[in-house]
C-alpha cells in the first residue's frame, strides 16, 4: 500500500477564542466583585482570585498569541521577498 504525506496542519487564528474567554473571566470578576460580601460569607471569596488568575491568564495567552501570529506573518514576508529574489528558502531546495 502507497504511503501518501501527511497534509500540514491548517493555519487557524486562536486570538478570538482566547479573548472571548478573557471576557468571559472580566465579567465573572464583575459579577463575584459585586456579590463580594455574601461569597465571602460563604467562604467562597477565593471566587474572586480565580478570575482574577483567569482574566490575567487570558491576557497572557493573548500576547503570546499575538506575537507568534507576527513571527508568522514576518516569517512569511521573508519567504516571499526570497523567492521573488530567487534565493532558496527554507521550504525550497
Amino acid at each position: 500500500m502507497e504511503e501518501r504525506p501527511t497534509p500540514p496542519a491548517p493555519r487557524t487564528d486562536d486570538r478570538l477564542a482566547a479573548l472571548a474567554g478573557t471576557v468571559v473571566w472580566v465579567l465573572s470578576l464583575a459579577v463575584v466583585l459585586v456579590e463580594r460580601d455574601s461569597l465571602v460569607a460563604d467562604d467562597r471569596g477565593w471566587w474572586v482570585w480565580c478570575c482574577v488568575a483567569g482574566a490575567v491568564l487570558g491576557l497572557v495567552g493573548l500576547l503570546h498569541l499575538q506575537r507568534r501570529e507576527i513571527a508568522h506573518r514576518t516569517a512569511v514576508r521573508r519567504e516571499r521577498r526570497a523567492a521573488r529574489a530567487g534565493l532558496p528558502g527554507p521550504h525550497r531546495p
